[in-house]
């Protein structure tokens, strides 16, 4: 289990998380291959806003692949870097878009929600712990199941 510190401001600053996370009513049927595009495209540039330890950020990755169930170490075993990156792009960007509303707030915003709402109440809720620093907004995401 692994703790990811990443600059949220940094990782959307030229595309979203409504590039990188979506569905087929508002992008189309290439909604797959568009999203994971994009989110390859953020991977690429993770120097710039990944703040945890690279290679400890990709052993995390793949363990919670593995911890979901969703991927087994066959298939994980062929990822490259930038595809554990991509998908942890697209992890933030769906708790953005799902419980901070970043489609309607600044990435401020989603983090002052993120602190000003009592999760314990709520039926679902991000995975990554969202606030506001000097250098942005920051995300601490815990790759545990």
């Amino acid at each position: 289990m692994t703790m990811i510190i990443a600059n949220v401001s940094k990782m959307f600053e030229t595309l979203t998380p409504w590039d990188c996370s979506n569905n087929a009513m508002t992008m189309g049927r290439n909604v797959g291959k568009i999203t994971w595009q994009n989110a390859m495209t953020i991977a690429e540039s993770a120097a710039d806003w990944l703040v945890s330890d690279r290679a400890e950020v990709l052993a995390g990755i793949v363990e919670w692949a593995h911890d979901t169930g969703a991927w087994e170490e066959e298939e994980t075993s062929k990822w490259s870097d930038l595809e554990c990156l991509a998908l942890f792009v697209q992890n933030v960007a769906s708790d953005l878009r799902d419980h901070l509303d970043s489609d309607n707030l600044t990435y401020e915003e989603c983090a002052a929600k993120y602190e000003s709402t009592d999760w314990e109440k709520e039926s679902c809720y991000p995975t990554g712990m969202y606030h506001d620093s000097e250098n942005g907004v920051m995300v601490d995401y815990y790759t545990g199941c």
